[in-house]
């Protein structure tokens, strides 16, 4: 029937050799079948710009009529080879011709197709959070209610507020739900209403922002809010809202901890880059899916093709080519391709084929940028699966047609692998969520040390004196967070040390508490293995003898580097890792922000 309705209207389009009768033929089909249809004329069409520079309609129509039917044409530019390989075109009037005998039958039979067609339509939907009641207040109107508090912009301001608290709010989150999110906005109007010591009014807000959580759970409504609070120039309260992908309960030392899975929804533009968080007052474990995908695709699976490459470097190290860079990077390619291959089956096909997809993606848009520089062009490579821009739409006139087709090819098939691409992500998620599982269960140790290591690098004097939200305690927590991630049972944790490397080695992200961290959790693994790291990296620690540590423990086994990260916990910081226990409690329905 697609075919069909395919064919059907690439005919009506040659007799009056127009692209605009495509369309019109299309317009009376249920809306499913005319989606799918016009979804595959289009690429018919593309086809046919890649194998013609002819610019008339009808050859055009002709050539997409013959490809849609599956014919092989030896020379698209030839006009009448085009002509008799499609043969005479049957009259207008014969197309979709019926005696009136059909009537009745085919009325009933459109009657149940455009029943079935609207049933089917409906449920192959993609799922739109932010349509829904409580998706569009939470994701569109508190972002509308913040910024506009921030340029104090009080028409803006009670505009939202309208929106967050007329009679429709109220029925969408229930009158407890309601109330909490009243509370939310008056603690955000109190907080940038403040002077001098603002702590009692951030810690308002963020136990509103709790409470507001504690409501959506109860009512199993799949949306979570989190108080990140902003002091530049002045304090500024910033509810970040999101769809819960996945709710999960983890157990440890006979308490229970609440993990979710997450996608952002809110449109406040501040970037969190972390592939999860959470903070002593935050109710949850929390996973960024968006920023999980950001780094399977940057970092993780292009590496796993044949070939492939882990850049653990800044670009402008790496352009310098110096011989250790070169060693490490192959190193970590080799340790990453191995811990995909580990996984056997789908998975590791999967892993290999979307690597190699992503690796050629990644070298067009190189090659790309290369050439339209001189132009005064500059392009990025793409952070997510499905780029937001169409780069070859947009570049269509300055790269070659060749390269538009590889374009197009690779992303139909990462859309046909996007089952393969979500399992290898929420396998990866998994080693997140026992990240921010042990940052919970370090915030009700009480005091920890920070680990002899990290005094010396950070010139902390006394180890139990690190107030929260310092440099020094941050590195702490990271470490012993990745500690718990790299020792965790089920897959290989070379993925995460080698993921972890490239906070130290690359220059762009010298400096913060990642940075630390990861220099803390190779000096812990590295010396529970007995490898002598004093000695390899010296009085003045190096990128290049931080990478001679990395490769010394990247050759270690599996389950060896699980036993050293769980020594190396219990050495630096004063305890034993404890056991963590997962169970699944719901699955939302299926979600992504660019709707495949």
């Amino acid at each position: 029937m697609l075919t069909r309705a395919q064919q059907y209207a690439l005919g009506r389009g040659m007799m009056v050799e127009s692209e605009l009768a495509v369309e019109e033929a299309l317009a009376p089909l249920d809306p499913l079948l005319k989606r799918l249809a016009r979804r595959r004329i289009r690429k018919l069409l593309r086809r046919v710009e890649l194998e013609t520079a002819s610019s008339d309609p009808g050859h055009r129509l002709r050539l997409a009529y013959l490809f849609g039917a599956g014919q092989r044409v030896e020379d698209p530019e030839n006009v009448q080879q085009v002509r008799e390989l499609v043969g005479p075109l049957p009259p207008p009037q014969s197309v979709g011709r019926t005696g009136p005998w059909l009537v009745g039958l085919l009325g009933a039979l459109v009657l149940s197709c455009i029943a079935a067609s609207v049933l089917v339509a409906h449920r192959l939907r993609p799922f739109a959070p932010r349509e829904t009641p409580v998706g569009a207040l939470l994701g569109r109107d508190l972002s509308d209610y913040t910024v506009a508090l921030s340029r104090r912009d009080a028409d803006a301001m009670a505009a939202a507020a309208r929106n967050l608290t007329n009679p429709s709010a109220s029925q969408a989150l229930g009158a407890m739900g309601s109330q909490r999110l009243n509370d939310v906005l008056a603690s955000m109007r109190k907080l940038d209403a403040a002077e001098g010591d603002e702590s009692g009014r951030v810690e308002a807000f963020q136990n509103a922002v709790t409470l507001l959580d504690t409501s959506l759970q109860a009512q199993q409504l799949p949306f979570f809010v989190d108080a990140e609070v902003r002091f530049a120039p002045r304090a500024q309260p910033l509810p970040m809202s999101y769809f819960v992908q996945r709710e999960a309960s983890a157990a440890a030392n006979g308490k229970s901890y609440r993990v979710v899975r997450l996608w952002r929804l809110d449109d406040i533009r501040i970037h969190q880059g972390a592939l999860g968080f959470t903070r002593p007052h935050t109710p949850a474990a929390i996973v960024l899916l968006d920023q999980v995908e950001a780094d399977l695709v940057r970092y993780v699976l292009p590496a796993a093709a044949p070939m492939g490459s882990v850049e653990l470097t800044d670009d402008a190290t790496r352009e310098k080519g110096e011989p250790w860079v070169v060693e490490l990077e192959a190193r970590a390619s080799k340790a990453v391709a191995a811990h995909f291959h580990a996984l056997g089956g789908a998975p590791a096909a999967d892993a290999i084929r979307i690597g190699t997809l992503l690796s050629r993606r990644r070298n067009l848009v190189r090659k790309w940028a290369a050439l339209l520089r001189g132009q005064g062009l500059e392009l990025t490579t793409p952070v997510w699966l499905f780029p937001a821009v169409d780069y070859a739409k947009e570049l269509e006139l300055r790269i070659p047609r060749a390269d538009l087709q590889d374009w197009s090819d690779l992303h139909d098939e990462l859309h046909e692998r996007l089952p393969g691409f979500e399992a290898l992500r929420d396998r990866f998620a998994q080693g997140v969520e026992r990240h921010e599982v042990q940052h919970r269960i370090e915030y009700g140790r009480g005091l920890v040390p920070v680990p002899k290591l990290l005094c010396d690098v950070l010139g902390v004097e006394n180890p139990l004196d690190a107030p929260y939200g310092t440099l020094a305690a941050r590195a702490r927590d990271e470490a012993a967070a990745y500690l718990a991630e790299i020792a965790r049972p089920g897959d290989s944790p070379l993925l995460d040390l080698v993921i972890l490397s490239h906070f130290f080695l690359d220059q762009q992200q010298h400096g913060t508490p990642y940075t630390y961290a990861a220099l803390e959790v190779y000096a812990a693994v590295g010396k529970a293995l007995g490898i002598d790291v004093d000695a390899m990296l010296g009085r003045s620690i190096s990128r290049e003898r931080f990478a001679r540590l990395a490769e010394s423990v990247w050759e270690r086994g599996p389950d060896e580097v699980r036993e050293a990260a769980k020594r190396g916990y219990a050495a630096d910081f004063a305890g034993e890792l404890p056991e963590v226990s997962f169970a699944s409690v719901r699955e939302g329905p299926r979600y992504r922000p660019d709707g495949r």
